[in-house]
């Protein structure tokens, strides 16, 4: 017999006896964000630790490199989340980019820089040299700070 008649039938009788499809959904991929600030941090990476959370609970984090693109969240630790960020109803996403640190150390290292700043340096200083600046000025917005105002 023809070994391409062969195999035709025996995919014909393989595909023919499966009962059911399981419907296809992307897995391992980039994340879509709608989140405007995305396009000014275009190409920025960052190591973090991103969250789903689904109905406002942590579902998984994962830690890795960040990679920010104008409408997706890239790098290994944002794929190993992509299948339930893809599939779950009401979730989102959490970025900590600095995972190791609690909010008062944060605060506190803050303070510190704060008095090392000279009166004129503008607000977005205080994140300088502990995240990428196209951060610092995105992080510092979103708080609803005026990051041309004196720190």
């Amino acid at each position: 017999m023809d070994t391409s008649i062969a195999f035709f039938i025996a995919s014909e009788i393989s595909f023919s006896e499966c009962s059911t499809a399981t419907p296809l959904f992307p897995a391992l991929c980039p994340v879509k964000v709608k989140n405007k600030a995305l396009k000014t941090i275009k190409g920025v990476r960052a190591q973090g630790e991103v969250s789903i959370l689904v109905d406002n609970k942590i579902i998984k984090s994962e830690r890795g490199e960040i990679q920010f693109t104008d409408k997706t969240l890239s790098g290994i630790c944002v794929f190993n989340l992509s299948r339930i960020a893809n599939t779950a109803k009401n979730s989102d996403i959490n970025i900590s980019l600095l995972p190791d640190m609690n909010t008062y150390d944060i605060s506190e290292m803050l303070k510190s820089k704060v008095s090392t700043l000279s009166e004129n340096e503008p607000a977005e200083s205080l994140l300088i040299g502990i995240l990428n600046k196209k951060l610092c000025f995105i992080i510092l917005n979103e708080a609803g700070v005026d990051t041309k105002k004196k720190a």
